[in-house]
């Protein structure tokens, strides 16, 4: 014999309870007993709930949300039945609604819900339901019987558990001879008085577990409106799966925190009498679903992820509470007297403090009971406070193969650690079946899809990407990604997602993702005016985990918001300079905040453009070196105005063409005056480990006094037209003695400096061409000849290539 338990949306149309007779009809043809358990049709028992809480709160409100559940069933009907049959049907109905109005009208007047009253109401959805199934189902097979659960499940009327010698005997007697079809109403159970009691929202699931033991079934089968019991929740985790097997001990782990497929005290029964149960998706019978029985294949090592929300903490603190016995008994006791259900429970070694999860609708009871329990503690201070704290979530990784494999817990932290997610407790059982943590709600959807792609998809791992900036540079790193897309994903097991962009005139957030091979169209059709502000916020309140944001601009807005977006433990990469030159503690904070939330705050592209200078630098001084001189020529735009200046060409005529090549800034002054430089030089010494200033970088005025006077460009460019003879007078004579002239930027021994200086051909920047760097290292490991450093160090397509490098370095992480 075999039990199906239908639940109420498998059972929520005319067209699903024809599916019951399709399903029923599979298995007739292999056996010939068979028990049915039904729930309540879908939203019944929502309806019936809210209909008791009317009857004592509103006037009138209860009899139109039982005229909702009477229309409910009357449309089923009305679908089901030929026209003989309906009137006597649509009657039967009547009668149902008629009995649940008469006791809501009494509850009415005297404006309490008691416990009896509550659970006539509450038994109708099942009641009705089986009514009408086992009447369609007669119209289908000959040998049908609708049983009462009333008589069945026998419950003690006090401690409103069920007997289980009185509830087997009873349904082996009724059952166990037949050989048709039969129909049971879950949920719904009588007291040794016969009056009618319920087993618990779910507890129809616990029915037919019963149902199996009693009869010694083969097996249980629960069908519902999923593919099985799934990795985890997939309305939060769109990769979440149906796990094929598990055993009883992972199932009642899940059960417990938060896999509603199943009720947990349904395991039981079926463990007891090793009774496999198969969940199964009524509307498509196709897919295997998933089986729990005494043991599973290995698999995973974790086999699900679980959660619970609405969890508030109570924190008992105290010194006094040090080596003194049954503190914690005492407050368990005080809770369970008072109802309170205990979800989670840490306790410092020191035993200083007491962590308790409860359900928050029982938070504020649960403060007064130990207060009252503690009282005497209180008040000697022995007990210094009893704390409640809401907006919490359980969340809990679950698996038999977890028992004695190392670093499960490491791994779990570390993925929650690594992106920003702050731990209030944990908890682990001594079978190593479960490992629980209490973080804020607000985290929870985002550690629920980490830890899925941690433990489940850690062959790929999902990257969001924000980008700021859409000019020469962001246009070109769009274009790397989409050039890039396929072979980071296969080769180094990355997907990068891009989920918001913005520019100086809009923005667009998409947290399904935007094309990288058109988001700047996008972005012009579908964005919204430009708010970095606002997509900041929206950066940090979406949450996502494995967060970059990448910053394309050279805009003091934009990076005057680093400190809070590392804080809220996104990554940065940049080639915006501004941070990483400015004051001194400005940027140590911006380092220091990185390395506090774990994430990277990395601009290899402020020098260098995408030379691995930066990187080159950590690596030297992470094996002991020690940085004592750097001479380089850092300016790809001087490199190739001077390159030009010495080919014959005036330095106003030079200074022009690299404007035309796109090599200088909007502003020409920022690469003649060494600006730009001098903040190279600064980010590298500061990231050699000097405490310097921007204005700790020395230089020497090159160009004529007249054009520190000057506020426009275009009076700076009349000033550089009108004086070719100061150049002449400077450099003629190196050019002619076959030299050429460079801005070298210089730090040496902790101090640094920039200057125009002319090289000969023994030295290294001498034969460099267009728009090249070069970066001398002299260290205490290359103190004799120089580590060189050398290539582009401008152009868009090099930068966004450095750029796409910090992200890649941040996402391997």
């Amino acid at each position: 014999m075999e039990i199906f338990k239908f639940g109420g949306t498998s059972i929520a149309s005319s067209e699903a309870i024809k599916q019951v007779v399709t399903i029923i009809n599979n298995y007739k043809k292999t056996d010939k007993g068979i028990i049915i358990v039904v729930s309540a049709i879908d939203e019944a028992t929502d309806k019936l709930s809210r209909a008791l809480d009317l009857a004592v709160t509103q006037e009138g409100g209860y009899q139109k949300t039982l005229e909702e559940l009477k229309q409910m069933h009357k449309d089923i009907a009305n679908s089901l039945f030929p026209g003989s049959q309906l009137p006597e049907i649509i009657g039967n109905i009547n009668l149902f609604i008629k009995e649940g109005m008469s006791i809501l009208n009494g509850l009415h007047l005297i404006k309490e819900i008691t416990a009896r009253a509550e659970d006539q109401v509450l038994s109708l959805g099942e009641r009705m339901s089986a009514y009408l199934i086992s009447e369609y189902l007669k119209l289908h097979y000959e040998k049908l019987h609708l049983y009462d659960a009333v008589d069945l499940v026998r419950v003690n009327s006090k401690t409103r558990n069920v007997d289980l010698d009185k509830t087997n005997a009873n349904i082996y007697q009724a059952m166990s001879d037949c050989s048709g079809v039969g129909i049971i109403p879950g949920f719904i159970a009588g007291t040794e008085n016969n009056i009618i009691t319920t087993l618990g929202r779910g507890g129809s699931d616990y029915t037919a577990a019963l149902v199996a033991e009693a009869l010694g079934a083969k097996k249980i089968t629960i069908w519902t409106d999923v593919d099985g019991i799934y990795t985890t929740d997939p309305r939060i985790v769109p990769t979440a799966f149906s796990i094929k097997e598990l055993s009883y001990e992972e199932a009642l782990e899940l059960s417990h925190f938060g896999a509603q497929v199943l009720y947990p005290p349904t395991i039981l029964p079926a463990l007891r009498g090793n009774i496999p149960i198969h969940i199964r998706n009524s509307s498509d019978t196709v897919k295997e679903g998933t089986v729990i029985q005494s043991s599973s294949r290995s698999g995973h090592i974790v086999k699900g992820i679980s959660n619970v929300d609405n969890i508030s903490i109570l924190l008992i603190i105290g010194a006094g509470m040090v080596g003194v016995t049954g503190t914690s008994s005492r407050a368990f006791n005080a809770l369970s007297q008072h109802n309170i259900n205990v979800v989670f429970v840490s306790q410092s070694s020191s035993e200083h403090s007491i962590c308790i999860g409860v359900s928050t609708d029982q938070g504020e009871n649960a403060v007064e009971a130990l207060r009252d329990e503690f009282s005497v503690e209180l008040e000697l201070s022995r007990v210094e406070d009893i704390l409640l704290q809401n907006g919490f979530s359980v969340i809990a990784l679950v698996g038999n193969n977890m028992n004695h494999t190392p670093g499960v817990s490491g791994k779990m932290f570390g993925a929650l650690g690594r992106n920003g997610i702050n731990i209030h407790a944990i908890a682990q059982g001594a079978s190593e079946r479960n490992i629980s943590a209490i973080l804020k709600t607000s985290d929870a959807k985002k550690a629920l899809n980490l830890l899925h792609e941690e433990f489940f998809l850690s062959d790929k791992k999902q990257v969001h990407i924000f980008i700021a900036g859409t000019g020469n540079v962001g246009q070109q790193l769009l274009n790397l990604f989409v050039e890039q897309y396929e072979y980071l994903k296969e080769e180094l097991d990355l997907v990068f997602r891009l989920v918001g962009i913005t520019n100086s005139r809009k923005k667009l957030i998409e947290p399904a993702g935007i094309p990288w091979e058109n988001a700047i169209e996008k972005l012009e059709e579908h964005g919204e005016k430009a708010d970095f502000v606002g997509f900041a916020d929206s950066m940090k309140e979406l949450n996502l985990r494995n967060t970059i944001f990448v910053d394309n601009t050279a805009s003091a807005e934009v990076s005057s918001a680093y400190s809070d977006i590392l804080i809220n433990a996104i990554s940065i990469a940049t080639c915006n300079k501004i941070s990483a030159s400015s004051g001194y503690n400005e940027y140590s904070s911006l380092k220091k905040i990185a390395r506090r939330n774990n994430v990277n705050f990395l601009f290899e592209t402020n020098v260098g453009a995408g030379l691995p200078l930066l990187s080159t630098l950590h690596d030297l001084l992470k094996t002991g070196d020690k940085i004592n001189r750097v001479e380089a020529v850092l300016s790809g735009t001087m490199n190739y105005i001077f390159n030009k200046y010495c080919e014959g060409n005036s330095f106003y005529d030079s200074l022009n063409l690299a404007m035309d090549a796109g090599f200088t800034e909007p502003d020409p002054r920022i690469d003649l005056f060494g600006t730009d430089v001098k903040r190279k030089i600064l980010i590298i010494a500061r990231e050699a480990g000097y405490r310097l200033n921007l204005e700790d970088v020395k230089m020497q005025s090159y160009l004529p006094d007249e054009c520190n006077e000057k506020e426009t460009v275009e009076e700076f460019m009349e000033v550089l037209k009108n004086n070719q003879d100061y150049f002449s007078r400077q450099w003629d004579d190196e050019i002619q003695n076959g030299n050429r002239l460079r801005m070298v930027a210089v730090l040496d021994k902790g101090k640094a400096s920039v200057e125009i200086k002319p090289v000969g051909h023994d030295h290294p920047a001498y034969e460099l061409h267009g728009a090249d760097n070069i970066i001398l290292l002299k260290t205490r490991w290359y103190k004799d000849t120089p580590l060189v450093i050398q290539g582009a160090g401008a152009g868009a397509e090099v930068t966004a290539s450095g750029v796409l490098n910090d992200v890649i370095k941040t996402a391997n992480i």
